[in-house]
């Protein structure tokens, strides 16, 4: 099973049809592929294409979720460390290089909970090589969303941290929300998969709060 991102990443495929950054022009309110189906648990080298070493971000993600999660290994949702070939191929846009690239991408790290194939947590980092290229991918990745008419969904208040956009989303296939914030160099974004909208919102505050304090 591959992840893609939701929301921020990707408006249109991943766990919440919105995304980093608009990844492909997918439009389809179909689930991601993580809750499509439970995954097939595999032993050997992680999917992801990066090579498992101690990675500066691992040590920031957060490690405390709602009671019920239990964390994936990366080889479950090609999870894991992103450098920036990973990071092209997960984001899916035709200019997603030059955009990774001119905002100043370092390194990026994702991590995926889940209790079964409709209650999921996944958290994003990116590093960037400084605050402004944090801000700028971000703000490129919500204007996208805000701007795509496929895109059906409603902000909610993220409280306690600065700047910090709540965006949640339900349908009959789908129901979830993100969070979207910046602190320094690093991009966060959260997505829940949930078929709660109320819950997934809960869920992202809970998570945004806990990782803003790590970072």
């Amino acid at each position: 099973m591959v992840l893609h991102r939701p929301f921020l990443l990707i408006a249109g495929v991943a766990c919440l049809q919105l995304a980093l950054g608009a990844c492909s022009g997918n439009t389809s309110t179909a689930p991601p592929e993580s809750a499509r189906a439970e995954p097939s648990r595999t032993s050997g080298a992680p999917a992801n294409s990066v090579a498992a070493t101690a990675d500066p971000l691992e040590a920031l993600m957060i490690t405390s979720v709602p009671a019920g999660y239990s964390r994936e290994p990366d080889d479950v949702g090609d999870t894991g460390a992103s450098d920036l070939a990973k990071a092209v191929s997960d984001d899916g846009r035709t200019d997603a290089k030059a955009s990774l690239i001119n905002a100043g991408f370092v390194r990026g790290y994702q991590r995926l909970w889940q209790s079964d194939s409709q209650h999921q947590i996944v958290v994003f980092i990116y590093q960037f090589k400084t605050a402004e290229g944090a801000v700028s991918f971000n703000t490129d990745g919500l204007n996208r969303i805000r701007s795509d008419s496929t895109i059906q969904s409603k902000p909610f208040p993220i409280t306690g941290i600065p700047d910090a956009v709540g965006l949640s989303a339900s349908g009959t296939t789908y129901s979830g929300a993100a969070a979207f914030f910046t602190k320094g160099v690093y991009m966060v974004q959260i997505h829940i998969v949930d078929p709660s909208v109320a819950s997934s919102e809960k869920v992202a505050q809970q998570i945004a709060a806990g990782q803003f304090a790590r970072l």
